[in-house]
């Protein structure tokens, strides 16, 4: 017959073993705890000397599928990990502060990147993302700063805010087709980026994507994209810029046909950009009015290419909306407009335009523009084929067509246009002079109009 003591030593064994999740237990190293069908293990801290740590897959014959909140927050100890494919779920800041840390292998099967989860790991030189991750979370990468290079493979979809902000040594970001989010501010301040190509799977470059990239001259965006996000506030004050802002040695974008809008500060203080080409696809550039005055600052408040290099543009004709400041600051002096007149926002070329700053060329059957001035800018609709053929020739319009439908769609066309309306005034100063010249012309004209209007 059992003594009542022993019933009770047995009795709270029994105990202890039901409720084992409720309590931490130890592995070697590593502290866990047991999941309440007793199925499954989530570490939750460690114990050991650091090095090179090799993260269980299982723990007494359980698998480990989690580790939790700052399981290792501050162990300064640790230079390597290794994270085995059963993990599927992170707390935040799981290795946040493991400052001693500088490489990580993510084993397939790891489904997320946890919040805030190298958060901090400033020696972090190297990490593998395998393809079985489909989320990046917020914070993931914050403040790597040595982190050098980075490959997002396809399977992911979600690049969380901030991700990789401050990554100070990325030389090089590799993002493969299949993302579709790159939430706000995701490579903020990444001072030492070059280059980027976004993939066409991302639907919206995100506010403050790329701010701040102060080294990055090429940004390549593929067809697919159809917003360039500018900045945002909330409650009068700004929460991030545009998707490029203050990138001041970019010299070069890529812009595709598929997008229709660039935001409000989008390039703004890209210093180094000199040209752009806007597709013909996009019809707004900017928004008007839209922050009521709150900031004051043009470059802090809208102007989607403010301050940057651009001398002159070209407006295509689908653009129906520019918006408050959009090209203030760039010194510009010539705008060519292959459209009828976009409504306009406050300040779009100049502020307080010294008179005849900015010459603005439209076609001479465009609508909505006034001669000699419109909107407070010089403006110019010499067109010299008018000029030698007569204003009601047919021949003329064979020209517009070819022009409008060839021409004004391709870079090189606008191109052509540009320098035919910006020596306009000299041609057609030469033509009146020299009426054996325009003899010609007028001939050749005649010859050459028909053909274009079979195109």
């Amino acid at each position: 017959m059992r003594s009542k003591n022993s019933i009770f030593i047995l009795s709270l064994i029994e105990l202890l073993f039901l409720t084992s999740s409720a309590f931490a237990l130890q592995s070697g190293d590593f502290i866990y705890t047991v999941s309440n069908d007793n199925a499954t293990v989530t570490i939750t801290g460690y114990t050991g000397s650091g090095g090179a740590v090799e993260i269980p897959d299982n723990i007494i014959g359980k698998p480990v599928v989690s580790i939790g909140t700052k399981a290792f927050y501050q162990i300064t100890t640790v230079t390597s990990l290794t994270i085995p494919g059963s993990v599927t779920s992170f707390g935040q800041g799981v290795f946040q502060a493991c400052t001693g840390l500088t490489s990580v292998t993510i084993m397939y099967g790891v489904t997320s990147i946890g919040a805030k989860m190298f958060y901090q790991c400033r020696s972090l030189e190297s990490v593998n993302i395998p393809s079985s991750v489909t989320s990046i979370e917020p914070l993931a990468f914050l403040d790597c700063t040595s982190l050098t290079s980075v490959t997002i493979p396809s399977g992911v979809k979600y690049i969380g805010g901030r991700a990789f902000e401050n990554c100070t040594g990325l030389t090089s970001v590799t993002i493969m087709d299949g993302v579709t989010i790159i939430d706000v501010h995701a490579f903020y301040g990444c001072t030492g980026l070059p280059s980027v190509t976004i993939p066409g799977s991302v639907t919206s470059i995100s506010s403050g994507t790329f701010e701040d990239c102060t080294d990055l001259t090429s940004v390549t965006i593929m067809d697919g994209v159809k917003i360039i996000e500018g900045y945002t506030y909330y409650e009068h004050k700004k929460l991030s810029g545009g998707a490029f802002q203050n990138c001041h040695k970019l010299t070069s974008v890529t812009i595709p046909d598929s997008v229709t809008t660039i935001g409000d500060s989008a390039f703004s203080g890209c210093k180094g950009l000199t040209r752009i080409t806007i597709p013909d696809s996009v019809t707004a550039i900017g928004t008007i009015g839209h922050n009521g005055g709150i900031l004051s600052d043009p470059g802090e408040s809208g102007g989607a290419f403010y301050g940057c290099g651009l001398t002159s543009v070209t407006i295509p004709d689908s653009v129906t909306i520019i918006g408050d400041y959009a090209f203030l600051g760039c010194g510009l002096t010539t705008a060519y407009f292959t459209g009828n007149a976009p409504k306009m926002g406050a300040s779009v070329f100049c502020f307080a335009c010294v008179s005849g700053a900015v010459t603005v060329y439209y076609l001479a059957e465009s609508t909505g523009f006034t001669w000699p001035w419109w909107n407070g800018y010089r403006t110019s609709m010499q067109c010299p084929a008018q000029t030698v053929l007569g204003a009601n020739n047919p021949n003329l319009e064979n020209l517009r067509n070819f022009r409008d439908s060839r021409l004004a769609h391709s870079t090189i066309g606008r191109k052509v246009i540009q320098v035919y309306y910006n020596n306009a005034d000299s041609i057609n100063a030469t033509l009146e002079q020299n009426p054996a010249l325009r003899a010609v012309t007028r001939r050749m004209l005649e010859v050459i109009a028909p053909m274009m209007g079979k195109n």
